[in-house]
């Protein structure tokens, strides 16, 4: 009866330390996946943004006020900078977003500038279906054709952006 208990006894031990190494190879794989999503969103964030050396200053003055700015790298960005200075005529885009819009006199390649972005509040960008320039004063969602190719460093763009439903903005290059 004693060999009877020690056997059943240690069949408990051998399934009770099988489910603990199974849980701990579990927890292993689980945290492997975990460290390899990391990885691969840490790669995907630094392969969309731009090094700091890379970006160019400007300036886009409207009325009396002048907000600071810079572009990034982008072959979209850079062609727009090549034709600056630049006046264009802002004006809402639409009572739904929170954005201006620019009709550039020139057309723009993008390269192999992605075709969708996410614009954030005080970014600049290329609409690509219509050939325009945005600013934008608040958070709109992603969609198809959007690159953005800048971004406001002055800290109130947002509500200068919105202070009037057109105006002429001057945009330049700053040494």
């Amino acid at each position: 009866m004693f060999a009877r208990i020690l056997r059943n006894g240690i069949k408990v031990i051998v399934c009770l330390f099988s489910v603990v190494l199974l849980s701990a190879c579990a927890s292993n794989t689980i945290n492997a996946n975990n460290v390899t999503q990391e990885t691969t969103n840490k790669a995907t964030s630094q392969s969309n943004t731009t090094d700091n050396n890379s970006l160019t200053r400007i300036q886009v003055k409207i009325g009396n006020t002048v907000l600071d700015a810079e572009l990034n790298d982008t072959q979209a960005a850079q062609e727009i900078l090549s034709h600056m200075p630049l006046t264009l005529n802002f004006k809402d885009f639409s009572a739904n977003f929170e954005e201006k819009i620019a009709d550039l006199p020139f057309s723009v390649e993008v390269g192999n500038s992605s075709y969708s972005h996410d614009p954030q509040e005080g970014d600049i960008a290329y609409w690509q279906p219509d050939n325009r320039i945005v600013f934008y004063y608040g958070d709109v969602s992603e969609y198809s054709g959007i690159h953005v190719i800048g971004h406001f460093t002055t800290e109130n763009a947002k509500d200068v952006i919105n202070t009037q439903s057109t105006y002429d903005a001057e945009i330049k290059k700053v040494d």
